[in-house]
């Protein structure tokens, strides 16, 4: 063997590269009033949802989600007219493309649900207690499974959203003059302990 044959690698680097990874920030939100929300929204092209910018919006409305202390966010709420949304808490959470309900269990039960888009507003919404739906989830992968409580209801609510319809839309005139003035003393209270 000569020196020739001999390959040395220099394994100590002058100038040491850094892996920058991409600050994700939370979205605003849209709320009461805003057209959007009242806009349905059409089928989401699947072939676009591995592309980076569409990941990262994924992440984004995770974090929206969590940052507001919500357990449902569909994408029209921060002004984008892709058809999907996420649900669930710190423990669990699911994306949902194209999401649809196939079936329902029983007859509709009044919940008590809000919206972070109709901040400090809470009313009873007729709802099913178990759907059977359909969706893509953030992988492309589809997903047809049963809901049940609180995720059933979560799913149906953000659901409307992307039909451009609102919760409140189901609620009667005089349930809806109460919640309203719940609203306002919630609020005033809140800005009160802000100060």
């Amino acid at each position: 063997m000569n020196d020739d044959d001999i390959l040395v690698i220099n394994t100590e680097s002058k100038s040491p590269t850094k892996v920058v990874e991409e600050q994700i920030l939370p979205l605003p939100i849209l709320t009461e009033g805003n057209p959007i929300l009242k806009t349905p929204v059409e089928e989401f092209d699947m072939s676009q949802v591995m592309q980076p910018e569409i990941q990262k919006f994924i992440k984004q409305l995770k974090l929206t989600m969590k940052t507001y202390n919500g357990v449902g966010l569909s994408a029209n709420q921060c002004g984008f007219k892709f058809r999907m949304f996420v649900i669930g808490t710190d423990q669990f959470q699911m994306t949902c493309i194209n999401p649809r309900i196939i079936d329902v269990d029983g007859e509709p039960k009044l919940m008590r649900e809000g919206c972070l888009s109709y901040p400090a507003l809470f009313v009873g919404v007729p709802r099913y207690e178990g759907i059977l739906v359909h969706y893509y989830d953030e992988y492309s992968q589809p997903k047809e499974l049963w809901l049940r409580g609180i995720t059933a209801q979560c799913f149906q609510h953000e659901l409307e959203h992307l039909d451009g319809k609102v919760f409140l839309e189901k609620v009667k005139p005089l349930a809806m003059q109460m919640a309203r003035k719940r609203q306002t003393k919630l609020i005033k209270k809140i800005v009160r302990h802000s100060k």
